[in-house]
């Protein structure tokens, strides 16, 4: 690993995923080409100066909007999509074609191949024949990566999806071939050159994964799971060599690693692992130096930078022989005299160009001067109405410093909320923000990642419902003194029952924040997230996240979920609800979930399943009718409370419309939810309880603690962190247990017809004996009886 140089090459405005594509002559030992798009809408073309070895600008190109996605066949032709709108330019920046697509999303994904065009969106996969839509693909669920190639000897073009609903579908145009059920969300795919039909995936979780079709079945050919402390996959690309029989696949993580692999005998070795303590957007594999032969990684980050990993010397085994490729002092194989022959030609494309861009500018100057004079004289033959205009200027001037005040007014409210070295001025500096939000399963939590493209000096979050904010704890890859300082507050105030705030100061030059938020069930809405880089004067922008009613589920298959028969509680609804309206309502309650449906059926189907204890929901609609069912009458609860008030709001009526709970069903919840308590408090004292002795043993053997065993170390290493958020993590799962107890109470009580219920306040004052938890048990002869 530490033969491998790192060596920031180039910087631009920041980047997003598939907006860097590596271009390369047809033939010929020549150096790679880059070009890179930005947020701001720029198109950059960059090339290596062979004279000083260092990378250096052709020219740049300013589009209306932030490109979508760049694909390139060769280096004359490179197709990069803004819009609705697919563009080609050559390797000098020079656009050759515009197509406009008419599509309403933005294209994420382009393939041209002779006049065939396809483009696709994040539902929608179009076909384009001789620039005319031929035929559509439409998904049911969000397409989050898209790429083209084959699947077989033959030369149809496949179109290869990865999609939320955790499945990779292959499509020939508009047909479905193949569907792929998988076990995690994918996140991006690469396809392999060497063996045709072979694809690899990344998920969310940090999975890589082989896959085989063969004979119209897919098979695994290998699987990496030990990825996933370094966050989701954004980005791999893979490189065969056929000489020497070379497979290379390069991946990029969120977090901020690229990871290199050797495919050998088929299966995958780990040889590059770097930090690049930024979340990376894209990877790809280049040849930017002369003086080497195998090939170097360029890797983009999210504030811009564009980065080359590479390193003097490679060992490759072929054929259980070690061959030794000298990648420092090897002369270009390529001659003088094709060298000579490119520049020349290179010259005269040159002054071609300069021509013909010369006479269009002409061309251009005299449309404008007509334009110009005919405008000027429309404006003199026609009658102005300064007092309208006037009228119209007072009007504007009204609303302008309507709108500061109100401006004025939040910022005075930030302000008196936040430390007086972080107040905010009058001016702002535009920059970049980068989050994501995602619900993590194992933590039984949501990660929340912000990138900047400059340095963060503090975060500040403040919403008006029940969270817990904790740093994420990746010591184990990230060194502690990476990681920022949080505090939280809780106040109340009259119009807010609860006023949540936090603050997370950011180590020094860091351009990432990693936190972890703690919903509770059934507490949703809006976090506001304040951004405060470290500039000068301070400013700050606004982003925020939303937390759904029923955050603490996930989306699953019918067979993850367990025994569906044991939902006995039912949630019935029959009324006048379109399919989008439905759709819709799902997409707020649950994570993971589409905002629209495109798929035209009859019925449709979800399941979720709880990642705090064993429960689930399983939701069947069609026109007119849903039926939620459950073994958690909470989680019906919550959908029936927020659904009243829509309906309320939108004046509906409807046939059915009512909660119908199992009794028999309660107690088994109660242990569930007192069980899990339990055992994540256990562990978490287990934990606290074991840091003195661990310390006193590492005393005794001066250091020397080898000897432990993973967990122990994780332990070991995390001890301050354990220390400083043992009372947080309690209070998460005691507010977690005593949130569910006393829903479950009201709930109970409601479907039996009793709205107030008298004894609620006794059942409260005995659960807030429980808060200590000093090895006290709750009596269960006390607490069922509320419950009968």
């Amino acid at each position: 690993m530490s033969n491998y140089k790192i060596e920031d090459i180039f910087r631009i405005s920041s980047t997003r995923s598939n907006a860097l594509r590596v271009c390369n002559k047809k033939g010929g030992k020549h150096l790679s080409e880059i070009v890179v798009g930005d947020n701001t809408g720029s198109i950059y073309f960059l090339r290596p100066n062979r004279k000083n070895n260092t990378i250096e600008l052709t020219c740049s190109r300013n589009i209306s909007q932030p490109v979508g996605t760049i694909q390139s066949y060769n280096r004359d032709a490179i197709y990069i999509s803004t819009g609705s709108y697919i563009e080609e330019y050559n390797h000098k920046g020079k656009k050759v074609l515009s197509f406009d697509t008419n599509i309403i999303d933005n294209i994420q994904a382009i393939c041209v191949c002779d006049e065939l065009i396809i483009a696709a969106t994040q539902y929608i996969v179009s076909y384009y024949n001789h620039n005319i839509e031929k035929e559509q693909y439409i998904s049911n669920d969000v397409m989050k990566f898209v790429t083209f190639g084959n699947l077989s000897d033959t030369e149809k073009i496949y179109t290869f999806v990865a999609c939320q609903d955790k499945s990779i579908k292959i499509l020939l145009k508009s047909t479905l071939i193949y569907e792929i059920e998988i076990n995690s969300i994918p996140n991006v795919l690469c396809l392999s050159t060497r063996n045709i039909g072979q694809l690899f995936y990344g998920t969310t979780k940090g999975e890589i994964v082989s896959l085989k079709y063969e004979n119209n079945d897919i098979k695994e050919n290998w699987r990496i799971t030990e990825n996933d402390t370094l966050d989701s996959i954004v980005s791999m690309n893979y490189y065969y060599h056929a000489k020497l029989d070379l497979e290379l696949i390069v991946i990029g993580f969120e977090s901020g690693f690229v990871r290199l692999y050797h495919i050998d005998d088929g299966l995958p070795k780990l040889i590059l692992s770097e930090y690049l303590q930024e979340s990376i957007t894209n990877v790809a594999f280049a040849f930017i130096k002369p003086e080497l032969k195998l090939p170097q990684i360029i890797a983009s980050t999210f504030s811009g930078r564009i980065v080359l990993i590479w390193r003097n010397q490679e060992i490759v085994d072929i054929n259980s022989s070690q061959f030794y490729i000298a990648m420092e002092g090897i002369d270009n194989t390529k001659e003088n005299g094709s060298d000579f022959e490119d520049n020349n030609n290179d010259a005269n494309e040159e002054n071609t160009d300069k021509i013909i861009e010369s006479r269009i500018l002409n061309q251009q100057k005299l449309n404008n001067i007509v334009k110009a004079k005919t405008e000027k004289l429309k404006k003199y033959n026609s009658e102005v109405n300064f007092n309208d205009l006037k009228k119209q200027y007072n009007i504007l001037i009204n609303d302008i410093n309507t709108l500061q005040k109100k401006v004025d007014n939040e910022k005075e409210k930030l302000n008196s909320i936040l430390p007086q070295s972080l107040h905010l001025d009058d001016q702002f500096d535009l920059f970049h923000i980068k989050q994501r939000f995602e619900l993590d399963s194992s933590e039984k939590c949501y990660a929340l990642i912000i990138d900047t493209d400059i340095p963060i000096q503090s975060i500040f979050f403040k919403c008006n419902f029940p969270i817990v904010i904790k740093k994420e704890n990746h010591s184990d890859i990230i060194d502690n003194d990476e990681i920022g300082s949080l505090k939280i507050n809780i106040s109340s105030n009259e119009r807010e029952k609860y006023s949540y705030s936090g603050t997370y100061i950011c180590p020094p030059n860091s351009l990432k924040a990693r936190l972890q938020i703690y919903p509770i069930e059934g507490k949703y809405g809006t976090i506001n997230i304040y951004v405060v880089p470290n500039t000068t004067p301070p400013t700050y922008q606004l982003t925020s996240v939303i937390v759904k009613p029923l955050s603490l589920h996930e989306r699953v298959r019918e067979n993850e979920i367990g025994n569906i028969n044991d939902f006995t509680n039912r949630f019935p609804i029959k009324g006048d609800l379109s399919l989008s309206e439905i759709q819709k309502f799902i997409s707020n309650c649950f994570p993971q979930v589409p905002e629209k449906i495109h798929e035209d059926s009859s019925e449709y189907v979800y399941y979720f399943k709880s990642i705090v204890i064993d429960s689930g929901v399983c939701c069947k609609y069609r026109v007119g009718e849903i039926e939620f069912s459950s073994n958690n009458i909470t989680s019906l609860s919550v959908i029936y409370e927020i659904l009243s008030k829509k309906t309320l709001s939108l004046n509906k009526s409807f046939e059915t419309f009512s909660l119908e709970m199992d009794d028999k069903l309660v107690k088994p919840l109660l242990l569930q939810l007192y069980n899990g308590l339990e055992n994540a408090i256990n562990i978490i004292e287990q934990h606290d309880l074991l840091i003195p002795v661990l310390n006193e043993l590492s005393l005794q053997e001066n250091g020397n603690i080898s000897f432990f065993d993973a967990d122990l170390l994780n332990i070991m290493d995390n001890h301050k962190e354990i220390e400083d958020n043992y009372e947080n993590m309690k209070d998460i799962q005691i507010k977690r247990f005593i949130e569910g107890i006393t829903s479950l109470y009201v709930v109970q009580k409601k479907c039996h017809g009793i709205s107030n219920p008298s004894t609620l306040n006794k059942l409260i004052e005995l659960l807030e004996e429980f808060k200590s938890f000093n090895g006290t048990k709750i009596d269960w002869n006390q607490l069922w009886p509320f419950f009968e």
